[in-house]
């Protein structure tokens, strides 16, 4: 898809050069001139709506992202709590301020690194 948009912005690119060119329009008919105009904003528009696609696209995608990275954290986390007996764990954003002796981060990670293997292995 990307490569779709690089060159319909490459066309787009070389016909806005050709409607700014006094000359070249000068050289063509009027009816031609008219029509470089009609493909010109038709593709602009297609071009505009493929961007959009691709974006939501995107941003779909990173939203499956987070919400995989998230689930596998919260597994985690929860292991770490229960072999911890902690009843809450919070990130640090979430904390206007906490001590590092209550910080379970690296085992979370551990936690979440095991979970990657075991996962890999199957």
């Amino acid at each position: 898809m990307e490569t779709v948009l690089e060159e319909k912005e490459k066309t787009l690119n070389d016909m806005m050069a050709k409607l700014e060119d006094a000359d070249y329009l000068d050289s063509i008919s009027p009816e031609a001139e008219t029509e470089l105009k009609r493909k010109f904003r038709a593709l602009s528009q297609e071009l505009q709506q493929q961007q959009n696609q691709y974006f939501q696209t995107l941003n779909q995608a990173n939203y499956r992202i987070v919400q995989k990275i998230t689930e596998v954290l919260n597994k985690a986390a929860d292991k770490v709590a229960k072999k911890n007996n902690i009843d809450l764990i919070v990130n640090e954003e979430s904390a206007f301020f906490y001590s590092t002796n209550l910080d379970v981060s690296d085992q979370v990670i551990v936690c979440m690194d095991e979970d990657f293997e075991k996962e890999n292995k199957n």
